[in-house]
């Protein structure tokens, strides 16, 4: 690849994120798109948007891959204007014959590159705030149902993260409400009928 495809191959995701950025940033891509273009005596009609490619996921079945799929279709919303453009910004599924039946034996999200890399940091970021708010929902269900031990201080949040998940948690629990546990069976389970 010469220097000038190299150029006009990142001008290319310059004016692609000049045309889908959000606010500042969209502006600032355009600023520097036409101060590059300039500078290197590349016309703007000359930069040509990025072309869609597969590229390899590695994510199982389940809420992860539900999470993508959603933001594939925000994707899709925010470009198309709307979420019923299937063959873009979407996992294409690559089967393979295992005992006479098709299995999904791996996946692929068909996007530009650009997209790709949005996707995935999108991706990142939810996935781990949302492993964080699990563990802050867990910690607040057993808040509110009085659960935890008497106060012992080596048990107590040491660094600022733990620190946080415990304050959120707190704020959490207010919205829980207490399990209602009994001291007895129910009359159905002494007498053995299910």
């Amino acid at each position: 690849m010469s220097d000038r495809e190299k150029i006009i191959s990142r001008l290319s995701k310059m004016k692609a994120l000049a045309d889908g950025g959000v606010g500042g940033e969209r502006e600032n891509a355009a600023r520097l798109l036409e101060e590059v273009a300039a500078k290197y005596g590349i016309e703007l009609d000359d930069i040509v948007p990025d072309e869609e490619t597969l590229h390899p996921i590695d994510i199982p079945r389940g809420w992860k891959l539900d999470r993508v799929n959603q933001l594939l279709a925000l994707m899709r919303l925010e470009k198309y204007g709307s979420t019923k453009v299937l063959d873009h910004c979407c996992i294409v599924y690559h089967h393979k014959l295992r005992k006479g039946r098709f299995h999904v034996a791996s996946r692929s999200v068909k996007c530009t590159d650009t997209q790709f890399v949005e996707l995935m940091s999108k991706f990142t970021v939810l996935s781990r705030d949302f492993d964080r708010q699990r563990k802050a929902l867990f910690r607040a269900f057993i808040d509110a149902n009085d659960l935890l031990l008497p106060y012992a201080p080596e048990l107590a949040p040491q660094t600022d993260e733990e620190r946080d998940l415990c304050e959120e948690a707190r704020r959490l629990a207010l919205g829980i409400q207490k399990s209602a546990l009994a001291k007895q069976l129910p009359p159905p389970m002494l007498e053995g009928t299910p």
